[in-house]
């Protein structure tokens, strides 16, 4: 009997998902094939120049020849890692020369980043809101009690960085004042943030992420609610808004290294989440190692990730202590691991060490240059003195005249600066080919309610240092990174995926707002109902 009465719970739960990520996939595919048939009409692979190199990077490895692409007459080893030419390899090898049937793949990289969206979002956010039933908040006499209870502890809302044990009265106007406590006994994911006070009293912001108002996981679950986020319906949310965001399905349609750094990046943080918890997973060690093998592979699909896996370890063993070093030891290690023979491959070739591309002093001159606009154009490559130069020179030559402009323009460095973030954050395309009125207007009505959203999940989780860092770091770090190179809307989407959990959070309590605004109850036990 049992087995039958789950049976149909089973059902329910997985109904969402399948329609989400159906929905996900068929935008992707007709992406796929609209983008296909476009570019045949214009005889180009691809929208973007990078593809050719890409594409002539494959054939190489297909055809077991070296690993090199010959750019203004010069041979180059290390233009591009080989992350993305690998998988377009493994296209070709099975498909042959079929770019639609490559696009048609990333269409299910897509979709699957998708579904990684909602699993990093319920690991980082849904942890408590899962445990917890909502209408068993403390009263201020348990509240007192709980401090020496560690059976109340489950109701207390931990902060990442620790102030010490502490249980919140949903109904205690100091708790909006004072904010949350930390408990490092548990280490799960915070309590989502206190609602405004209406009428019917304050109401947690969990009340309307849950669409299960059970109040505690079944055994199965394990531990601190291992299984399936369902209860809480953030993930879906988050899931849903990555599933139809029209540059996060168009990029899959791309052959940009997108396609393989997006889910890549979802999963290393969905393993940073995972161990970035005192409990953590039940086999932490492979947990980490999974975690590092991911990020390495993300920094060999796209080499701007390299810089950001040392901050976020290094933000993790600050805020959290002994444990998360040992942790992220392994993930560090196991990074390096899948980093190893490419800078073995690489110090043989150049006899130094050469972390990821030689192409870091072009891109830096093309950003901070006497040329630049903050839009990327690279004539300077062309120049006669540079062409025949090797490759390493070349880059040496770019990096060092990039550094002498900004030494001696410093007031045009920061110009350039306002320009990229502006450029970065551009609710609309900023090619001047495709940014007519009737586009611009459309972008900005899908684009800007996104970023509405995120800002107000970011705001709602502001003393959530673990979602902000996960969620919202690689946005902030993208946009950093593109404030000193050249920068595009390109650049922002790949950092907009994983904070469609934040913005599925803001959903969350736009919603919440707008059920108090127009009822004189406060929402039910079970927050927004299925």
């Amino acid at each position: 009997m049992a087995e039958s009465a789950n049976h149909p719970r089973a059902i329910d739960r997985a109904a969402p998902w399948a329609l989400i990520l159906g929905v996900a996939l068929g935008l992707r595919m007709l992406a796929a094939v609209v983008v296909w048939r476009y570019v045949r009409s214009q005889g180009t692979p691809c929208v973007f120049a990078d593809t050719a190199i890409y594409l002539k990077l494959a054939r190489t490895i297909v055809a077991g020849e070296p690993y090199a692409v010959s750019q203004w007459g010069v041979p180059h080893y290390a233009l591009r890692t080989p992350g993305y030419p690998l998988f377009l390899a493994a296209c070709r090898a099975v498909f042959g020369d079929n770019l639609l049937a490559s696009r048609l793949v990333q269409a299910v990289l897509g979709t699957v980043a998708a579904w990684l969206v909602g699993r990093l979002a319920g690991s980082v956010l849904c942890r408590e809101a899962e445990r917890l039933d909502p209408s068993l908040q403390p009263s201020p006499a348990r509240a007192e009690g709980a401090r020496g209870d560690g059976r109340d502890q489950m109701s207390a809302s931990p902060l990442p960085l620790g102030e010490g044990p502490g249980v919140r009265n949903a109904a205690s106007p100091m708790a909006w004042v004072k904010g949350l406590r930390s408990d490092q006994s548990t280490g799960d994911a915070p309590h989502p943030g206190p609602l405004p006070e209406g009428e019917g009293g304050r109401r947690d912001a969990a009340d309307a992420m849950r669409v299960d108002p059970s109040p505690q996981p079944s055994p199965t679950r394990g531990e601190g609610g291992r299984g399936s986020p369902g209860r809480c319906w953030v993930p879906l949310a988050a899931a849903g808004l990555a599933a139809v965001h029209p540059y996060v399905v168009g990029m899959s349609a791309l052959l940009l290294s997108e396609a393989t750094f997006v889910p890549l990046m979802l999963l290393g943080l969905w393993g940073l989440a995972s161990l970035w918890r005192d409990r953590g997973p039940r086999r932490p060690m492979l947990v980490a190692v999974g975690t590092g093998l991911a990020m390495g592979a993300a920094i060999l699909s796209r080499p701007s990730w390299a810089l950001f896996v040392p901050i976020v370890l290094a933000i993790w063993v600050l805020g959290s202590g002994r444990v998360a070093a040992r942790r992220a030891l392994v993930v560090a290690l196991a990074t390096a691991a899948i980093l190893a023979p490419w800078w073995a491959r690489n110090a043989r070739i150049f006899g130094r060490f050469v972390p990821t591309a030689l192409w870091v002093g072009a891109s830096l001159l093309d950003g901070i240059g006497p040329q630049a606009t903050g839009a990327s154009d690279m004539e300077f490559v062309d120049e006669p003195d540079v062409r025949a130069l090797g490759e390493s020179e070349q880059d040496s030559t770019f990096r060092a005249r990039s550094l002498a402009f900004a030494r001696e323009h410093p007031g045009r460095v920061l110009g350039l600066a306002v320009i990229k973030l502006g450029r970065f954050w551009s609710p609309w395309p900023n090619a001047d080919t495709i940014r007519g009125p009737g586009v611009a207007a459309i972008s900005a009505l899908v684009t800007l309610p996104y970023f509405a959203l995120m800002a107000l999940g970011i705001w709602d989780r502001r003393r959530d240092l673990r979602a902000l860092v996960l969620l919202a770091g690689p946005l902030v770090y993208f946009c950093a990174l593109h404030m000193v190179f050249v920068s595009s809307i390109r650049y922002r989407v790949p950092g907009e995926v994983p904070a469609m959990g934040l913005a599925a959070v803001g959903m969350a309590r736009a919603l919440a707002w707008a059920r108090l605004a127009v009822s004189d109850e406060p929402p039910g036990r079970g927050g927004i109902d299925r």
